[in-house]
């Protein structure tokens, strides 16, 4: 027994003392910007953004991230639906490509989508407010300290392209731009109330954003490679189907003639010379046999393996492997990832949501000065788009029950879809004049159902 290192543990965290069964623990403590240095940081973007477009399963999670965590409808709240409708059309203009974005490439809600791509993949992202009221994104690389920054900000102005206030705030963000090589050369310094920015972060001190995939990016690799090693064994399976095993004894046969040139075999005559074909009949020689050669590629081993590897990755986007793989999941296992997932989403959609607030603050004034009647500030929201369904009929049963019960009520019901129970309700009405107009019948709620505005009998 080592009895040094059993004081050392007896009185103290078993965690901090090196024994020699496994790595070391860390001595010290560095800022994040030590952790993963300006170079190293482009090592691990421009790794994952090489998987991202080379594995699938990468891809899809980054997709079924996107959309419940960027996708956002704008909803104006007066009093007055008729101006609530001008406005909402004034924000639906201004959003197109042609609109809101200074490249005229993307809609607001790609870019919204981009943004939030930039900061999983790259740590984090940014959109410059340009004069005019249009959007010029950012990619997270094009923020840092540049070789021909200007000379008033080269001595102020750290690696990760921040100029920090005494309190660490940023009081400037260097953004560069792409030459025709690919360099990297200055165009303009921004300010926070011209920039909008955002990231992972998980420490106070941190300056710079880090991707959530950076812990998954070699379990994603060594699937890949894994996958990519397997198939290989599988071609080498189906290319090499049977063995013809000879006893040695045999002076005559199938193939003793050279098939290229119908001749008396020599050396370079193989005994059994043919190609293999479906349906192929050979004829062997007295004593010689045949051994097929079986692939058991991929094992079940190995399936299972790589089930719990991509688990494992995924859980760098929260995502549950339901989400990838529901078979043989009940619905009450599929509700419930569905709920956790939505915990975890929820804290990632608020960030999202509080850029386009500080998009909206920004661009909404000028749009109300366009609209007669409309004030010059309102009250607005953003709706998240709505969780899919799962078993409808008993969602919706739920829905009902908790509206009964008196614990929710249908503009929330509605919300959790991405619908808007106003709008649903205005519908209603102007289909129900139609009806009645028309003289259609149609039945309304299920039998015994008390309907709203229906007469009660005396």
């Amino acid at each position: 027994m080592d009895f040094k290192n059993g004081l050392k543990t007896m009185f103290g965290y078993n965690a901090v003392v090196d024994k020699g069964r496994r790595k070391a623990p860390k001595a010290r403590v560095q800022n994040e910007s030590k952790v993963l240095s300006r170079r190293n940081r482009e090592k691990l973007v421009a790794t994952i953004k090489d998987i991202s477009r080379n594995d699938p399963v990468v891809g899809w999670a980054l997709r079924k991230h996107l959309d419940y965590v960027s996708t956002f409808t704008f909803q104006a709240k007066t009093n007055d639906s008729e101006l609530n409708k001008l406005i909402e059309k004034a924000w639906k203009k201004w959003s197109k490509k042609e609109s809101c974005d200074i490249a005229k490439r993307h809609n607001l809600n790609n870019m919204m989508r981009m943004f939030e791509s930039g900061k999983a993949f790259d740590g984090d992202s940014a959109m410059l407010k340009i004069k005019g009221f249009k959007l010029q994104g950012v990619e997270s690389d094009r923020i840092g300290k540049s070789r021909n920054i200007p000379k008033s900000y080269e001595a102020i102005t750290n690696d990760e392209g921040l100029i920090l206030d005494q309190f660490g705030a940023v009081k400037r963000y260097i953004i560069n731009k792409r030459s025709d090589s690919g360099q990297l050369l200055y165009q303009t310094s921004a300010t926070p109330n011209s920039i909008v920015f955002d990231g992972y972060f998980q420490r106070f001190d941190q300056l710079r954003g880090i991707s959530p995939m950076a812990s998954a990016v070699n379990t994603f690799l060594d699937v890949v490679e894994c996958n990519e090693a397997l198939l290989l064994k599988c071609k080498k399976h189906g290319m090499f189907g049977l063995a013809i095993m000879s006893d040695g004894t045999s002076e005559s046969g199938f193939g003793e003639m050279d098939e290229d040139t119908d001749d008396e075999p020599d050396a370079d005559t193989e005994r059994y010379d043919f190609e293999m074909s479906m349906g192929y009949k050979l004829e062997l020689d007295a004593g010689d046999k045949i051994d097929m050669f079986e692939s058991k590629t991929p094992s079940n081993e190995y399936q299972d393996y790589v089930t719990l590897m991509l688990r494992i990755a995924l859980l760098a986007f929260d995502i549950p492997y339901t989400f990838f793989n529901s078979q043989g999941s009940s619905y009450s296992a599929n509700k419930q990832d569905r709920a956790e997932y939505e915990l975890s989403a929820g804290n990632k959609r608020q960030n999202n949501l509080e850029v386009l607030e500080n998009i909206a603050d920004w661009v909404l004034p000028e749009l109300l000065k366009d609209i007669e009647g409309a004030p010059s500030e309102i009250d607005y929201e953003f709706i998240p788009q709505g969780t899919p369904w799962i078993d409808e009929l008993k969602e919706v049963q739920a829905s009902q029950m908790r509206i009964s019960a008196g614990i929710s009520n249908r503009t929330l019901e509605c919300k959790k879809k991405g619908l808007d129970f106003v709008d649903i309700n205005e519908q209603a009405g102007r289909e129900e004049k139609t009806i009645i107009k028309n003289g259609v019948s149609v039945v309304i709620g299920q039998p015994g159902q008390q309907l709203i505005g229906e007469d009660s009998a005396e």
